[in-house]
């Protein structure tokens, strides 16, 4: 699996070198054997500078690779939630809140799943569920939202945050509607 993805990333990022195994790690070797020199043409230097890309590609996957495979699924997660959150955007600009407040839904399991249950980014998904289960008029399950909301925002930046006078704001106009 580690090595499928280590081509999905070289091709992802149009790796044009030759791949030789050398060792533990996989090395860039270049079409041409020689290291061009100062006094090259230009054709040698575009060459010698999609070398170097290449070699710094190759180098970022195999960080990614080395990387605890746990830590990058809880990125993976994290990275959906932000893809997820931008796509109800569009349904909640228009007027799309039962799609929205779904999508939203995933977005705060996938948010919690990796980054945990006291993290502002969480806290402002949990906000924006809310703020879209208000728009359909679920006012108890936006409460219950705006409360979660509240708590992630005091356990994670403290009661004095502006992200959590905000939230407590928006519960107090569900309150007062």
């Amino acid at each position: 699996h580690r090595h499928q993805r280590l081509r999905h990333l070289l091709r992802a990022h149009h790796v044009d070198g030759q791949l030789e195994r050398r060792g533990r790690g996989v090395e860039l070797k270049p079409q041409s054997g020689a290291d061009p020199g100062p006094g090259m043409g230009l054709d040698e230097q575009t060459a010698h500078g999609e070398i170097e890309h290449d070699r710094r590609v190759l180098a970022l996957a195999h960080e990614e690779l080395a990387r605890d495979p746990a830590q990058v699924a809880r990125d993976r997660m994290v990275d959906e939630a932000h893809r997820l959150e931008a796509e109800v955007e569009v349904f909640r600009q228009a007027g799309k809140y039962s799609d929205a407040a779904a999508g939203l839904t995933r977005a705060v399991h996938l948010a919690e799943e990796g980054l945990g249950a006291e993290d502002p980014y969480l806290a402002l998904l949990v906000t924006k569920l809310a703020g879209a289960q208000r728009k359909e008029g679920h006012d108890q399950q936006a409460e219950r939202s705006y409360r979660r909301a509240v708590a992630i925002c005091k356990a994670a930046v403290g009661d004095d945050h502006p992200q959590t006078a905000n939230t407590l704001s928006l519960l107090a106009a569900l309150h007062m509607a």
